[in-house]
């Protein structure tokens, strides 16, 4: 299904419910997407485990994500996300970039406030499908991949502050951990049944009051 009817989709219990309520917002987040270094995962002795700017290469790309939520009391919220987007990564021997795309379903609570700003917590769980490609890091040349339309369960835990500008709109910083159930997100899997990256990001809410 496209990922735009997705939302549309899912958008629909909580415009319905909006109509009754004020607890309902929107946000959009565009942040960058880094593959994480892990030795656990390097079971390929001849090939360790990719991460992005690995010495140096710059290939750390952006990601936006778009939520739609429902505050259940003054700490607690839900809602879902979707997020298309790419990453990328590499080691001595081999590069690789991945596009994906996710839907989630999500819990934020709020730890403190302070004045104008707060600090919360979120965790969330949800599907993931993915397509990667692989290449030599020497000369370029396409290499084989056994994760061409995967998909795998994902789950991610963070941190973020935020400041509220005006009754409707708050911006903030967002930071969180990735973990994709699928050695394979890195476009080869070599039986160590995860991946992982980080997803650090600037928000914008806007609260449909």
């Amino acid at each position: 299904m496209n990922i735009k009817m997705i939302l549309v989709v899912v958008s629909i219990p909580f415009i319905c419910f909006s109509q009754r309520s004020e607890n309902v917002f929107v946000q959009i987040e565009n942040g960058f997407l880094f593959d994480v270094f892990d030795p656990k995962m390097d079971i390929n002795p001849f090939s360790p485990d990719m991460q992005s700017n690995f010495n140096g290469i710059d290939d750390v790309l952006q990601g936006i994500k778009y939520t739609l939520g429902y505050k259940l009391s003054e700490k607690l919220s839900v809602g879902i996300n979707i997020m298309e987007a790419n990453i990328a990564g590499s080691n001595n021997i081999e590069s690789y970039q991945t596009n994906f795309n996710e839907r989630n379903v999500l819990v934020n609570y709020d730890l403190i406030n302070i004045y104008n700003y707060k600090f919360y917590t979120h965790i969330s769980y949800g599907k993931i499908e993915f397509s990667s490609k692989r290449k030599l890091v020497y000369d370029g040349y396409n290499i084989p991949t056994n994760c061409e339309n995967c998909n795998s369960d994902k789950y991610s835990y963070g941190v973020g502050l935020s400041t509220r500008l005006s009754e409707y709109i708050e911006v903030g910083l967002n930071f969180s951990r990735n973990i994709v159930t699928h050695d394979g997100f890195d476009g080869w899997d070599y039986g160590s049944n995860k991946d992982e990256y980080l997803y650090r990001s600037l928000s914008l809410r806007i609260n449909l009051n």
